[in-house]
């Protein structure tokens, strides 16, 4: 069956860190060894550090510059008055394990 990848790229490293992983994060998944076993956890831990190793490559540096040119400013975000729509859940830290058993739940759901 299929995976579907959801996810949000915070830009702590910087917004041209969000647009990298955008553009590099599903296409480097087949390429790692977790990926054939849809072993969730170990996978998505190993493509977050994948992703580290491929921002300090030279090959790389120019796209990330580029993108922290071109990037868009970011949006204004509301009020915390309860005035507009807030992020779900925005006290909580996921864990790699919890990205994972999330993934896992989405698939039974799917599968269902």
């Amino acid at each position: 069956p299929p995976i579907h990848i959801f996810g949000v790229f915070d830009g702590h490293g910087g917004s041209e860190v969000s647009h990298f992983c955008k553009a590099h994060f599903v296409q480097e998944l087949p390429r790692l060894s977790h990926f054939a076993q849809r072993d969730f956890g170990p996978l998505l831990r190993e493509a977050f550090l994948h992703m580290d190793d491929m921002l300090v490559l030279p090959s790389y540096q120019q796209e990330l510059s580029d993108h922290k040119h071109n990037a868009v400013a970011p949006r204004p975000q509301p009020a915390g008055d309860g005035s507009g729509p807030r992020r779900i859940d925005e006290d909580r830290t996921a864990t790699i394990e919890d990205a994972a058993q999330m993934l896992r739940a989405m698939l039974t759901i799917k599968k269902a």
